[in-house]
């Protein structure tokens, strides 16, 4: 393999990727950076929703205390102790556990429909991130079928640049020819030479612009892949 073969081999690998506009819709719904931060942003409105609803349904509190204390066992009546011990003087003391538990349960009556009120302001503003997360979907694949059929637009100017380069050339190689059988004159030479560098000129303009066209497709999909799509 020459060294000259090896870049455009290089070039056909890169391209063997097909990419159809169903594939790239899915892609940008999956990957673009905009819908993940609307439909995290309506699923932070949503919890706030719950949470505000949470204040109208009955509140339950719960306490526990513990403690331990020493007293004379015959004023400790019905109590275990845990253990013995001699106190001063030799006077006999135990030590008893204190175990205490209360249980709260409250319901919110009426508060001048401050609760409620800020429970359907969080409703509403959930609906209203669902609709964001819903217009974000439609901007992106509008945004991804734009770039889409751009890409196949510029996929077709690059074929026929190529071809018209090919046909220059070979109108060159028989511009040669007459002159150099005297048949034609150089004028006509110096002119397929032009036409020539001119179809050349197109040709790179028209790579740059199917890559600018696929760099903006892969922008449009999320930036999830690079390179050049067929």
């Amino acid at each position: 393999m020459t060294a000259a073969v090896a870049p455009a081999l290089l070039l056909l690998i890169v391209r063997t990727e097909v990419l159809t506009l169903a594939a790239a819709e899915e892609r940008a719904v999956k990957h673009q950076p905009a819908l993940i931060q609307a439909d995290q942003a309506a699923a932070a409105s949503e919890a706030r929703g719950v949470e505000a609803r949470a204040t109208l349904l009955p509140q339950v509190t719960a306490t526990a205390g513990y403690r331990r204390g020493t007293g004379n066992r015959n004023l400790r009546v019905g109590l275990v102790p845990t253990y013995a011990a001699t106190g001063t003087g030799g006077q006999s003391s135990q030590i008893f556990d204190y175990l205490s538990t209360n249980v709260t349960a409250t319901q919110l009556l009426y508060d001048f429909g401050q609760s409620t009120g800020a429970w359907r302001a969080a409703r509403e503003h959930a609906a209203a991130a669902r609709d964001e997360v819903r217009a974000t979907v439609g901007e992106i694949l509008l945004n991804v079928r734009l770039a889409f059929i751009n890409a196949r637009i510029q996929e077709g100017i690059l074929a026929v640049a190529r071809e018209n380069l090919s046909n220059r050339r070979r109108h060159l190689d028989q511009i040669q020819g007459f002159v150099g059988a005297q048949v034609r004159p150089p004028i006509d030479l110096a002119q397929a030479r032009a036409d020539v560098g001119n179809a050349e000129l197109r040709l790179l303009s028209a790579e740059n612009e199917r890559a600018l066209a696929d760099a903006d497709l892969a922008q449009a999909m999320g930036g999830t892949t690079g390179g050049a799509y067929t």
